[in-house]
């Protein structure tokens, strides 16, 4: 066994925070929080809104136009220690059964093809799905669809509908792809977001640079209920690969940015943006942003669904990622703060390790009769699934690795479980699907129902094999890290694509409204060419006891003397209604679940809340207030403190002393050795290693990084001392 040390010392004289690769264990084993950066205070700007019907917009056809593919930052992950099995794992064995084909599909219809909408490829097939409507958009388009019957109510190019909001920007008239389609459960509100910009060349225009579009629904019908817009402006770089997720008190998102000139990779950003400022059709929306540490790449921000768990109160939204190493996957934590912007964080990275590595994927893999076909390897497709299921909180994830065999393709799946807001230092599920060692899987999307089984949907083809779309899955009650319901055909290729090699670059998983029926969307091909085709089907399986709805009613009283309060607003997030003049109100027909807040308001009352509201299927949740008197008139409140820290403040501490404001000190890095070679300083039980750093300036160490690695290693890793003198 050799062991080898990197030793970089970094000295910070003064206070400062340092974001390492490897987060530190506290002596209990539980990763240490590490503070990313500061928080960033921006806004999306609103365009504008509409009521027209999406029936009635005008046909646009779509723009036919090529968008250079960027590359990603180079692909070196290594080997986290800690795992159970240092080498990279091996082909699946066969699994004792019993198997079951997974179910059929219920729902099958065609989705949006080339010839009629399509603007390049690959499509970037996404969808979404709600209690009536299926929706999905491709690289140029968006169609809604009766999801009962599979009719296509309307579709469009995602020009004529970002123009609706009369932007003044590309929004109106650029938009290039990389679209997402997201129904929110909590709200029954849906958001449809792509990117804008110009090229010359291959080169961004700028100004105005590029932008992100974001369109939210005014009610739960996407049709004719209305819509409002906005959008965020960069000037400083490409924001490609833009995902977004669903938490109760937010839209998240996250983009990889690169340099509009050279296309040269600059770093990852992510955001939170106000929802509910969003939904209420507000002029200007809070929007946080954090830059995420140098080396990861493509980080997935959490999606929560009302049916399968709310999270707890104020807990933070989960981004994950797997770019850096082979046998885990990494998370970083999200907490805004929509009342005190400065108190918002993103800490991490929080390693979860899994007991076996991947192997990278081939980068293309064949098909019959066609180009070599793009798997997108190694980054996580979206999403990036949240459930919390009998007290059990879960993220699951899904990416391409290397199958069973050399150069093929195949998808891996993670569940990692959240307890009280850390995250598992093990996985509980990390699986690679590879039923066979002929055929190549690739783009998976997954999603979980509320009785804990997991569905899994990929592209498939091989030589001999036309492109096909499929899935498999597993029940809560299946051995973990297997896939017992096999692999069933939504439909099956019978032609290729030729003279392209992108496909994908992604594809939609999701879970119905009614908490166990899954819907897929991707591409395939019925002729060999360039006319892809996109198919939307969906199953369940029949362990799964579908929910409907409740209804959430009460009275809101007055506290002194018990009067009824008539004209009170009562809220259910985005669902607003008002008390008679009996003090009564009334949801009705509201998706069963827990709801985060159910909150009321009169002039001349102090306003209340309750929280964690839990609706259960045909039957009534009671929600009586009674509201006290506000003070006719008093001494104005102090608000200057809270009010300072609704800013971003920058060199100054506003909460370690309340009422206070101090300076930060200078921090920067004293000593360092920056001429350590991947080769490290050897080291054993016998035979010491160290480097002396003297230091340059006075005051207090806070950091001193040392990255140690094992060469060569079998068997369990011993412990290490560490010693700084």
């Amino acid at each position: 066994m050799t062991l080898l040390a990197v030793l970089t010392f970094v000295l910070f004289p003064g206070v400062g925070n340092v974001a390492a690769q490897d987060t530190p264990l506290s002596t209990s084993g539980v990763q240490q929080a590490a503070r990313v950066g500061e928080p960033v205070k921006t806004s999306l700007t609103s365009a504008g809104s509409t009521t027209l019907d999406l029936r009635n917009i005008d046909r646009q056809e779509p723009r036919r136009r090529e968008r250079p593919e960027l590359d990603p930052p180079p692909l070196d992950p290594i080997e986290l220690p800690g795992g159970l099995i240092p080498d990279a794992e091996p082909p699946s064995a066969p699994v004792a059964g019993p198997f079951d084909p997974a179910p059929s599909p219920i729902a099958n219809f065609a989705g949006l093809d080339f010839s009629t909408w399509g603007a390049g490829w690959p499509p970037d097939t996404v969808g979404d799905v709600g209690p009536t409507h299926f929706i999905q958009s491709v690289n140029n388009a968006v169609g809604i669809y009766n999801k009962s019957t599979g009719v296509e109510i309307t579709a469009f190019t995602l020009d004529a509908f970002f123009s609706l909001g009369e932007y003044g920007n590309l929004c109106d008239t650029d938009n290039f792809g990389d679209p997402v389609i997201l129904y929110d459960s909590f709200e029954d509100r849906w958001v449809i977001s792509d990117f804008a910009f110009q090229l010359d060349g291959s080169v961004v225009v700028n100004p105005p640079g590029a932008f992100e579009c974001i369109a939210v629904s005014k009610t739960g019908d996407p049709v004719s209920g209305g819509w409002n817009f906005y959008f965020l402006n960069f000037t400083s770089g490409l924001n490609d690969y833009p995902k977004l997720g669903v938490w109760p008190d937010g839209i998240y998102m996250s983009a990889n940015m690169f340099n509009f000139s050279t296309s040269s990779f600059q770093g990852v950003l992510v955001w939170a943006l106000n929802k509910k400022q969003m939904y209420a059709g507000d002029s200007s929306i809070q929007v946080v942003q954090f830059e995420a540490p140098p080396g990861d790449f493509s980080l997935l921000p959490a999606n929560a669904r009302l049916q399968t768990g709310t999270p707890p109160a104020d807990s933070p939204n989960y981004f994950s990622t797997v770019w850096q190493f082979t046998n885990a996957i990494s998370f970083y934590e999200f907490h805004v703060d929509w009342d005190s912007i400065s108190l918002s964080t993103f800490t991490g990275p929080f390693h979860s390790i899994a007991p076996a590595s991947w192997g990278v994927p081939p980068g293309n893999v064949p098909v019959k009769d066609g180009a070599n076909l793009d798997t997108v390897p190694i980054r996580l497709m979206m999403q990036n699934q949240y459930t919390n299921i009998a007290g059990v909180e879960s993220l699951w994830n899904s990416h391409t690795v290397l199958g069973g065999a050399p150069n093929t393709a195949a998808p891996r799946y993670y569940q990692v479980v959240v307890t009280g807001g850390a995250i598992a230092a093990n996985t509980t599920q990390a699986a690679t699907h590879t039923p066979d060692t002929t055929v190549d899987r690739y783009m998976p999307s997954l999603a979980v129902d509320r009785a804990g089984d997991m569905a899994v949907g990929y592209s498939a083809s091989s030589s001999s094999l036309f492109p096909a779309i499929r899935y498999a899955g597993r029940l809560s009650s299946d051995a973990v890290n297997t896939l017992p319901q096999t692999e069933t055909s939504l439909v099956e290729g019978s032609g290729t694509q030729t003279g392209f090699s992108r496909w994908g670059d992604y594809t939609a998983m999701s879970l119905d409204p009614d908490g166990c029926t899954f819907w897929y969307t991707n591409e395939y091909y019925i002729e060999t060419g360039t006319d892809w085709q996109t198919r939307i089907g969906s199953f369940k399986f029949p362990d799964c006891t579908t929910v409907s709805s409740g209804t959430v009613q009460g009275t809101v009283t007055a506290t002194t003397g018990g009067a009824a309060i008539d004209g009170a607003t009562v809220s259910l997030g985005s669902r607003t209604t008002t008390t008679n003049g009996s003090g009564f109100y009334q949801f009705t027909a509201i998706p069963s679940g827990t709801y985060p807040e159910l909150d009321v308001a009169a002039p001349g009352f102090d306003p209340e809340s309750s929280v964690m509201v839990v609706v259960s299927d045909s039957a009534t949740t009671t929600g009586d207030f009674a509201l006290d008197t506000a003070p006719a008139s008093a001494c104005p409140l102090d608000t200057t403190q809270a009010d300072f820290q609704f800013g971003v403040p920058a060199g100054v501490d506003l909460t370690t002393v309340a009422g206070d404001v101090t300076l930060d000190p200078v921090a920067g890095v004293d000593q360092q050795n920056t001429n350590v070679t991947n080769s490290g300083f050897g080291f054993s039980s016998t035979s010491w290693v160290g480097q002396t750093f003297t230091a340059g300036v006075s005051g207090q160490l806070t950091a001193a990084d040392v990255f140690l690695f094992c060469s060569g290693c079998t068997g369990t890793t011993p412990d290490l001392t560490v010693s700084i003198r």
